[in-house]
């Protein structure tokens, strides 16, 4: 019998080998295995208490396990039931497909580390490995699926019957092939453990007892050895991301998705991919039309601190200060992939319009955030329509359906291979909040040199994830920019990179600017006198904008224009009219 990892798909015919486990695993290694090219890198911008060479093995290694427990007799029969029985005859010969079962009676994941870490010869194996942590990598292991703080994830008491596992060379030769991927590419000894290769079923009691274990580890390795300990709980993090990187580059990168080039070939190119000065000059000069940059943007090269903060009012030139200052970067022989990030969905549009259109067009810079697709199919043109559902603090919850969970993986594998990344700001700060997206763009983001847009208009969260950012990215070149930098935000700021001896630059832009008259302002005496206005202004099908620099204001004046508006009587549909 052979043992699936994936339910098929007729459309990937030519990638048979990746849905099955063997496959699926080793594909997972491959793709770990081609980190190595971006562990140094990993190591020195996030000051990771590891060597490049144990990096790169841990998730190699993890990987490799991550999967295991899918030799259940449980999610084997999911696979069958997800997958038309000719595909599984014509495909792999199954003839006899397994009957559903109602529930899964314990999570792969958590299976593959009980086979790994409560096997006794399994687990003396895998600790004759050299330059690998088998504990991190374990962790990486159940981890990979986000799943270990759900209620009952650990249940042992769900076991009330002896569970059915495929390792048997009796059933298939399947389990020996992933032992032996281990003897291949970590050069175990090839004297595999015996005993795994004859169980057919775990009993009740013994399956109940390793549960509580596997439980009991977990909570002193993540809860009290990690625990306050921020470089203990990067190694964690890292190496769950990147074993979430590979797992998506063996389930989503198919010829359908690489073109011409074979999987590592692409891997490998795709994070060989970096801005060069050049190109960045041609953003620079095309934003420039043939004038010259401003005295308060020539003052960059001034500052010499990682972070620089720009504070200026909007026209007035703050945007190209980033490109010159990582322009100047990359001459010095800076290699980094560069994040623009937005607070909404709209300005990382207009962004894009306004500095990557013409990279993209030579594939050069990409757009991501919720709606980016609908920017692409209007081939970039007419992008800044006014959406009238905005959703920029929610993310898309991969596991909602499977078409948003492979477009998911699609566009995350699409950051891999960019130079120039127009996005939300949830795209990376999702990393630090634990969305799905930010974990699986972590080979891109890894490289990345950042510049964050407008971040007076973050709302708490966000903000409070930025702060961890500049702590776990603690070797990595940032721009913040922002109209209204509030003082407790700078001082935040200023605090938190202080925690590693370092400071925040912060260039201002220039005054004859700022002061300059650009609108005519009328200021109402009182609250009650500007809703009457604004009242009165739609009455007479006028419209009116409420411009407001901080998220939480505008959820207020939006809840307090609900109620007003209603009892105005203006408008049937509001959420339709309020912006």
């Amino acid at each position: 019998m052979r043992l699936l990892a994936k339910s098929l798909k007729k459309e990937y015919e030519d990638n048979r080998y990746a849905f099955t486990l063997v496959g699926h695993l080793e594909l997972g290694i491959q793709a770990a295995l081609k980190f190595k090219t971006i562990a140094v890198i990993i190591c020195h911008r996030l000051g990771l208490d590891m060597t490049p060479e144990e990096l790169a093995n841990t998730v190699a290694l993890a990987i490799w396990i991550h999967d295991w427990g899918k030799v259940s007799g449980d999610f084997q029969a999911f696979i069958h039931s997800k997958s038309t029985k000719k595909l599984l005859k014509d495909w792999y010969q199954i003839h006899n497909t397994l009957l559903p079962v109602a529930n899964q009676a314990i999570r792969h994941e958590l299976l593959s580390v009980v086979l790994a870490y409560r096997i006794k010869s399994i687990y003396t194996w895998l600790k004759s490995a050299s330059n690998i942590n088998i504990a991190i990598a374990l962790v990486g292991v159940i981890t990979h699926h986000l799943k270990t703080q759900r209620q009952n994830y650990f249940a042992s008491e769900r076991i009330v019957i002896p569970l059915k596992i495929y390792t048997s060379k009796k059933q298939t030769s399947d389990f020996e092939n992933i032992l032996n991927l281990g003897v291949r590419y970590f050069e175990f000894s090839p004297q595999l453990p015996k005993d795994i290769l004859s169980i057919e079923q775990l009993e009740v009691n013994d399956l109940q007892k390793w549960i509580e274990e596997v439980k009991d580890w977990c909570i002193n390795i993540i809860s009290k050895s990690c625990d306050r300990d921020l470089e203990k709980q990067k190694k964690v993090a890292v190496v769950k991301a990147l074993v979430m990187s590979a797992d998506l580059a063996a389930s989503a990168l198919f010829t359908e998705e690489r073109g011409e080039r074979d999987y590592t070939q692409w891997i490998e190119d795709a994070l060989a991919e970096y801005l060069t000065a050049s190109e960045i000059d041609k953003v620079i000069q095309a934003t420039l039309k043939g004038k010259s940059l401003l005295p308060f943007q020539k003052k960059e090269k001034k500052y010499k601190s990682r972070v620089l903060i720009v504070v200026a009012g909007c026209g007035a030139g703050k945007t190209l200060v980033p490109f010159v200052r990582f322009q100047r970067l990359i001459k010095q022989e800076l290699k980094a992939k560069m994040f623009f990030c937005y607070p909404t969905t709209a300005t990382t549009s207009q962004g894009f319009i306004d500095y990557g259109l013409n990279l993209a067009q030579k594939e050069l810079a990409t757009i991501s955030h919720s709606r980016s697709w609908v920017d692409y199919q209007l081939k970039f043109k007419d992008l800044m329509v006014s959406y009238e559902r905005e959703s920029n603090n929610k993310e898309f919850d991969p596991e909602e359906d499977e078409i948003t969970s492979f477009q998911t993986k699609v566009e995350a594998l699409k950051l891999w291979h960019s130079k120039l990344i127009f996005c939300t700001a949830h795209t990376v700060l999702g990393l630090i909040q634990n969305h799905r997206k930010g974990l699986y763009s972590f080979p891109a983001i890894s490289q990345g040199i950042f510049v964050f847009d407008e971040i007076h208009a973050y709302p708490p969260q966000l903000f409070s994830a930025l702060l961890q950012f500049f702590r776990i990215f603690r070797n990595t070149p940032m721009v913040l920019m922002s109209a209204s930098l509030t003082t407790a935000q700078e001082k935040a700021i200023q605090d938190v990179l202080a925690e590693n001896n370092e400071s925040a630059d912060v260039l201002r832009g220039a005054k004859e600017i700022e002061e300059l008259e650009r609108y005519k302002i009328n200021k109402i005496d009182s609250q009650e006198l500007a809703w009457a206005e604004i009242i009165t202004e739609l009455k007479n099908n006028g419209k009116v904008l409420w411009i407001t620099n901080q998220v939480a204001d505008s959820q207020h004046i939006y809840t307090e224009a609900k109620t007003r508006f209603t009892e105005a009587g203006l408008f049937k549909d509001l959420n339709a009219s309020l912006l």
